[in-house]
């Protein structure tokens, strides 16, 4: 798949009918990748065009029964999976876009549009009287971005912890410190933390990290977090238990007692 920029609605159309016996025949065939990967480490362009069927448990190496009970019900739902529903968004879609009009097509916001027509084609599923579930809604294009930064917020979260935050500078692997108006990470190696698309790139400090530590930009990163829980606040250094003061020494009361 590639992305392309139409002149017209017309053109678009035109794309549609000329790919679909392609994209259908690609899925036909097999085309479906079959990776012992995280769901999200697949790239944005995968992610958006495929449905991902994933399981984050293995087949038990232990329990033939068992193993071959599953093995037979992956396989089920494998070539169960069609292209008739696909097909038929293509054809409606096509429709609709064939009678837009020029002005129209300026002001067209695909993505609601596309979840629009999801929505009816699933409801046209549904008995008399019967919704469909709340996650299955009309979105645009903030939702999405909202959602698909959801994952990285957790994991950015996560990283800084009430309980990993630290006093010490630079902070060691697996902890965190606050210095001004940047966050100090502890990764190993910030390079590869960058490499590994660890944080998102556009909280990072990149003339603050060095060696095993990432900078984050406080301000941002807080922001980034309250787009997703506005009432976030990031945790801050307990004191530690006080103690009482010492007792003075016999030197100490000798020269007080001198005075």
């Amino acid at each position: 798949m590639v992305d392309k920029i139409f002149a017209s609605a017309t053109e678009a159309a035109d794309f549609i009918g000329a790919t679909r016996k392609t994209i259908v025949g690609w899925i036909e065939a097999g085309a479906r990748p079959a990776l012992n990967v995280d769901a999200w480490e697949f790239s944005d362009a995968i992610r958006k065009r495929c449905l991902m069927v994933y399981a984050n448990r293995g087949i038990p190496e232990d329990d033939t029964e068992l193993k071959s009970r599953l093995e037979a019900e992956a396989k089920a739902i494998h070539n169960g999976i069609g292209t008739a529903f696909y097909a038929e968004y293509l054809a409606r879609m096509d429709e609709r876009l064939r009678h837009m009009s020029p002005g129209s097509w300026l002001k067209f916001d695909y993505l609601p549009e596309s979840t629009r027509l999801i929505r009816e084609m699933l409801q046209e599923t549904r008995q008399e009287g019967e919704s469909l579930p709340a996650w299955c809604k009309v979105i645009g294009w903030r939702e999405y971005d909202d959602a698909a930064g959801d994952l990285k917020r957790r994991q950015v979260r996560a990283r800084l912890a009430a309980e990993a935050l630290t006093a010490e500078y630079p902070p060691p692997p697996g902890f965190w410190t606050r210095k001004g108006d940047e966050i100090f990470i502890g990764v190993g190696d910030y390079r590869i933390a960058l490499r590994n698309k660890a944080i998102p790139t556009q909280i990072v400090r990149m003339g603050s990290s060095h060696g095993g530590n990432l900078a984050l930009s406080k301000e941002d990163t807080v922001a980034m977090l309250k787009r997703g829980d506005a009432s976030y606040e990031l945790p801050e250094l307990q004191p530690g238990p006080e103690q009482e003061p010492e007792k003075p020494g016999l030197f100490s009361r000798l020269k007080a007692a001198l005075h």
